[in-house]
């Protein structure tokens, strides 16, 4: 904690230095000295040690001092020094002060409030089965045995950035059997059926907890409430799959409205020609014309009046298929659904027809397509489709949406 006038001090002293004087500087912020000073020093990054290291120089501290320690207590007292072999000698120093000669995990675990990694896969677990009263229960049980909060909370981060490590790595290999090799003890296939994703989710809300703690005063409370919030996120959805998914739906009915128009323009262009072969059977059959005003006898057929007749004759000719079941009649009611509602139709078009039952009509969708069912499974699409039906001659019909993937 120097300010800018002492490192202009030192710097004179280091610039004009005694012969027998060497200088030593460590700090944990080198940003914060001066570069003139930075660029007259021999500079030494020092970094974590890692935790096989400790547990070896530990092993080899306690086979000297005749002392007995479990290997999960070295793995313990390793994960709770952070990397600092000081530190990890001085625990195993306190550790034989209080337990003598042999040193267990729960020795270690009880004097520095920490946590086994047994029971922070089992709140993993818990979060991923989205079982709150089982999350809640764990946390009873840890905190009634005074662990610490802020450490149980950062062991946990490190366990699930673990766990999804292995995740990514076995999504991205070539073989399966990769991903394993590299993973804990205590993973396991349960993990294997989650999404990478959902473990970054859970750790981005576990991280803001994280820094909010200090600032709290129960922190058990934003402990719990964090929890249930990264265990709700296990199965969200991401915004911009959303978006992806509604750009793809509007570019699929952008597609698919100009090949409804194009068909429902070719199919109303006999409809004049029907209308016009049935005007003149009609027309005969109450002639009052003479024969001398033949020529004016083609002319009624053409007035509008019995074209407007046509219409009511044709509405029993869409009940011709009242003897078809209702997933023979399905085509007929997705495409009358296109022109009344695109949208409903875009979803439907992943639908299949699989039985009727009791007036029952199941609708199956395949495991894939799962999540159109959220989107039809409602009244507005159950009164669109019992109308329709009606039109198409089946009548006083129930749908029920399923997944079916026969």
């Amino acid at each position: 904690m120097l300010t800018k006038e002492a490192f202009n001090a030192l710097l004179k002293t280091l610039e004009e230095p005694p012969e027998h004087v060497k200088f030593m500087f460590a700090t944990t912020e080198p940003e914060k000295i001066l570069p003139t000073i930075l660029s007259r020093c021999q500079r030494y990054d020092l970094r974590r040690i890692p935790a096989p290291l400790i547990i070896e120089h530990l092993n080899m501290i306690a086979g000297k001092e005749g002392v007995e320690v479990e290997e999960d207590a070295l793995k313990a007292v390793a994960r709770g020094c952070e990397g600092c072999m000081r530190d990890a000698e001085s625990i195993l120093d306190q550790l034989i002060s209080f337990c003598g000669k042999k040193i267990t995990e729960t020795d270690v675990l009880g004097m520095f409030g920490l946590t086994s990694r047994t029971q922070i896969m089992d709140l993993i677990r818990a979060l991923l089965n989205q079982d709150p009263q089982e999350v809640l229960h764990i946390i009873e049980d840890l905190h009634a045995a005074g662990k610490d909060t802020t450490r149980l909370l950062s062991d946990l981060i490190a366990e699930l950035r673990d766990v999804w490590v292995i995740r990514i790595q076995a999504t991205h290999t070539k073989s399966r059997e990769q991903g394993p090799q590299t993973s804990p003890p205590l993973y396991d296939d349960f993990f294997s059926g989650f999404d990478p994703e959902c473990f970054r989710r859970m750790m981005e809300i576990l991280t803001v907890c994280e820094s909010r703690l200090r600032l709290v005063i129960s922190k058990r409370i934003l402990l719990e409430t964090s929890l249930i919030h990264a265990m709700e996120s296990v199965n969200s959805v991401p915004i911009d799959k959303v978006l992806q998914t509604l750009n793809d739906l509007k570019d699929n009915l952008e597609d698919e409205s100009g090949g409804v128009k194009n068909q429902s323009t070719v199919s109303r262009q006999p409809q004049p020609t029907q209308r016009s072969r049935k005007a003149p059977e009609k027309v005969p059959s109450q002639p009052i014309s003479t024969k001398n005003e033949e020529p004016a006898t083609p002319e009624p057929p053409s007035n509008p009046a019995p074209a407007t007749l046509s219409p009511p004759k044709e509405k029993p000719l869409q009940k011709k298929s009242t003897g078809q079941t209702a997933e023979q009649l399905w085509p007929e009611v997705i495409s009358a659904i296109a022109k009344s509602n695109p949208f409903i139709r875009s979803y439907l078009d992943k639908a299949i027809p699989l039985d009727t039952v009791n007036h029952v009509l199941r609708i199956g969708f395949r495991s894939e397509d799962s999540d159109f069912i959220g989107l039809v499974d409602n009244k507005k699409t159950h009164t669109l489709l019992a109308d329709k039906f009606k039109e198409a001659g089946a009548s006083d019909l129930k749908f029920r949406f399923v997944i079916e993937n026969s």
